[in-house]
């Protein structure tokens, strides 16, 4: 998931690309990138060092700094389940318009 955070008034961006690892465990944070404006979210050529080969002690203060607004692994799960429960309902829906696609070919034949 990709994590943005801003100030009010301000126009920099403090953006984090994460990942869970695996259902239920740890959230991990790929990178770390500040951005001026919310113009300025496209790829740079220089993304910064990769987040684990930072100083352990500033890894830490990220994860917390992430924790403490909510981003974490209970909100990752809740994403995760969310998003197999809207598939499934586009899946639903899907067959349910194949279904009516058949049945009026069907009619008209």
């Amino acid at each position: 998931m990709k994590v943005c955070i801003t100030k009010p008034g301000i126009t920099s961006i403090l953006h984090f690309d994460c990942r869970l690892q695996g259902y239920g465990n740890d959230a991990v944070i790929n990178l770390v990138s500040y951005h001026q404006s919310t113009q300025s979210l496209h790829p740079s050529k220089y993304r910064g060092p990769p987040f684990r080969t930072l100083d352990y002690a500033l890894q830490d203060a990220f994860k917390e700094f992430l924790e403490v607004r909510g981003i974490n692994v209970e909100l990752g799960n809740f994403l995760i389940r969310h998003l197999h429960n809207k598939e499934q309902q586009q899946y639903v829906k899907w067959l349910h318009s194949l279904a009516f696609i058949i049945k009026k070919g069907l009619e008209s034949s």
